[in-house]
């Protein structure tokens, strides 16, 4: 930090202060604090209560990759978009609204997770409404937005009803319209890859038609790792494909809007998960994994805010990658301890807890799923997981095949 940095404050502090400057010029009258340690501009309503959170990760990137001549009008478009949400105005008239509908692709625990996010950022009540989305294929579903001059804004079940019309019609506009967008293939290098400037690459997963006319040696491979990726392989050139694994490590590494790690190939005009031959499928099941655990801990974060908010006492246990002595693949792996109400991940293998100190037991999942499946609570939805209040006992263990360690 530079001398005169000490009284500017830090950067995210400078940027912040710009960001709320940008919103008092946006028209913003609530009452705007910076919290620097979940780095998130906070408006209150008159009564105190927090109505609306900014994070700053997305124009922070931004503004740091960007020339100083136009941060103005970086934090001039978020505030705008700011603003624009907050005076929460939708169009009645799906007419108006139709042509701006476009497609997001999520992985299939983030409904979950924004909403338990909205429920603890505002804890006097605020109302939420369930994002509107379909599965696409694997861990990947596609979540309707609208695109604002000011930015993106998720399509809820309350303008379906205020449009008067179902899910299947929205999606399937906004499918349409991303397919009527304007892209470019690169040439194979060795990968191919979607290019455009918006923010809708990855949505293109939902037109597999753009690729017909394309030659390809065996099946369309791909990978859609983040909103601003998609990578694509000749399924009979196995290095390129090992590649994608590669790519979609890097792209998980950026952290920057992540969706999938697994791979996924194109059959009969519809995406489906890939199975890659074993020469190159710990590559895959290796990243999908640090995908599924990434999700799973800022999951984990939110959930266990909102236990502690009702009063309940559960640990919420971890999910653990391990490496195979030996042998460079991973596997997932959670804690089930004795005396100890917890929600545990699905995952390979549990570690069963006698004390608090040490793992005296290990077991495959499926195993411990046989044995134990009465007394393993599936909650509801996504990401899978299951509160267990009791322990097995010794026969239990003896059945579930769990080795000593």
């Amino acid at each position: 930090m530079g001398f005169l940095d000490f009284f500017r404050g830090s950067r995210d502090e400078r940027i912040a202060r710009q960001y709320i400057k940008a919103l008092r010029d946006a028209g913003e009258r609530r009452r705007l604090e910076y919290d620097s340690g979940e780095r998130v501009v906070i408006a209150f309503d008159d009564k105190g209560h927090r109505t609306q959170l900014s994070y700053l990760g997305n124009l922070t990137r931004e503004i740091v990759a960007a020339d100083a001549a136009v941060h103005e009008a970086i934090y001039r478009r978020y505030a705008l978009s700011a603003v624009d949400q907050a005076d929460g105005e939708r169009a009645s008239d799906y007419g108006l609204v139709k042509q701006r509908l476009r497609i997001l692709l999520k992985d299939s625990s983030y409904p979950e997770y924004i909403w338990l996010l909205n429920e603890n950022d505002f804890p006097n009540g605020a109302k939420q409404s369930p994002l509107v989305f379909e599965r696409v294929a694997g861990d990947v579903i596609a979540c309707c937005i609208e695109e604002r001059e000011q930015g993106l804004r998720f399509v809820t079940q309350e303008d379906l009803t205020s449009w008067s019309v179902d899910a299947a019609r929205a999606l399937s506009d906004a499918k349409a319209n991303v397919c009527a967008l304007p892209y470019t293939v690169s040439d194979p290098n060795p990968a191919r890859y979607v290019l455009n400037d918006d923010s809708f690459i990855a949505s293109r997963f939902v037109n597999p038609r753009m690729f017909e006319g394309l030659q390809v040696r065996g099946e369309w491979v791909a990978v859609v790792p983040d909103r601003d990726t998609l990578f694509l392989a000749d399924s009979e050139d196995l290095e390129t494909v090992a590649g994608l694994a590669r790519l979609a490590q890097r792209q998980l590494e950026a952290g920057e809007r992540i969706i999938s790690g697994l791979p996924f190939v194109l059959r009969g005009g519809r995406w489906e998960v890939y199975k890659p031959p074993e020469s190159i499928r710990a590559l895959f099941s290796n990243v999908a994994l640090q995908y599924r655990a990434k999700y799973w801990a800022d999951f984990k974060v939110e959930l266990q805010k909102s236990l502690l908010r009702r009063g309940q006492d559960i640990f919420v246990a971890d999910i653990m990658l391990r490496e195979v002595a030996g042998i460079d693949i991973q596997f997932s792996m959670a804690a089930w301890s004795k005396d100890v109400d917890t929600i545990l991940p699905a995952v390979d293998k549990v570690a069963f807890y006698d004390d608090e100190k040490k793992a005296t037991r290990i077991a495959l999942w499926p195993d411990v799923v046989r044995v134990m499946g009465t007394e393993m609570h599936r909650e509801a939805g996504l990401p899978e997981r299951y509160r267990v209040q009791s322990f097995p006992s010794a026969q239990q263990l003896v059945a579930m095949g769990a080795k000593s360690l």
